[in-house]
């Protein structure tokens, strides 16, 4: 991947998009405590993500040059390897931004320097398609709580006092599972959206 020509910011709050008739907004939640994943102990092999070193050991050489291998620039432990989550949407996230003229904004459950963010008004209220990715494990203990369920029923409009166009919202749920466990979190979700969905009559989404 090229180097972006454009200077990489962090640790600043989110800027919320104007709606434009046509050109969708989209977002990624992910659904995991970043801090409760990297901080796993690399001594204990279940349920944790592999660390860098691990990555670099199975896919050599894909990951051997200093980018990814030198410890100065790349961490080396479960760090490094969840930061491959971020590279990876990279390019979904310029092509989508390229063709709505939106940026695609990118949500963490609890992030790098531990500020939680669960699903409500904040995420929802410029995002016309959410994609929720369930990486979280489950001895990292989230739990999907009720009042983010209703916060996506509204949005979606499948409850009667969804906002103006949220039937034009739609949520893609990953409920793919890391390791032995079952991502809670975004389980929860997707089982209360899909009761809904049949209740309303809806073709799922």
């Amino acid at each position: 991947m090229s180097e972006s020509k454009a200077a990489r910011t962090y640790n600043q709050n989110h800027v919320a998009r104007k709606y434009t008739a046509g050109k969708r907004r989209v977002s990624i939640y992910m659904s995991w405590s970043y801090p409760a994943e990297a901080g796993r102990n690399p001594a204990e092999l279940d349920n944790r993500f592999s660390t860098m070193t691990e990555v670099r050991r199975v896919a050599w050489p894909a990951y051997e040059a200093p980018q990814w291998s030198d410890p100065m620039q790349f961490q080396q432990g479960i760090a490094g390897a969840l930061e491959l989550f971020f590279w990876a949407f990279v390019p979904f996230q310029q092509f989508v931004g390229e063709a709505t003229g939106h940026p695609v904004a990118l949500f963490q459950r609890i992030d790098h320097a531990g500020f939680k963010l669960p699903l409500d008004e904040r995420v929802l209220a410029d995002t016309d398609t959410l994609l929720v990715f369930g990486l979280d494990h489950n001895v990292t203990q989230q739990e999907a709580a009720s009042a983010e369920i209703e916060a996506l029923l509204l949005a979606t409009g499948l409850v009667s006092e969804g906002a103006a166009g949220a039937a034009e919202s739609s949520v893609i749920v990953d409920t793919s599972a890391p390791g032995d466990s079952l991502p809670r979190a975004s389980e929860a979700v997707a089982r209360k959206l899909l009761a809904a969905f049949r209740a309303s009559g809806r073709p799922n989404e």
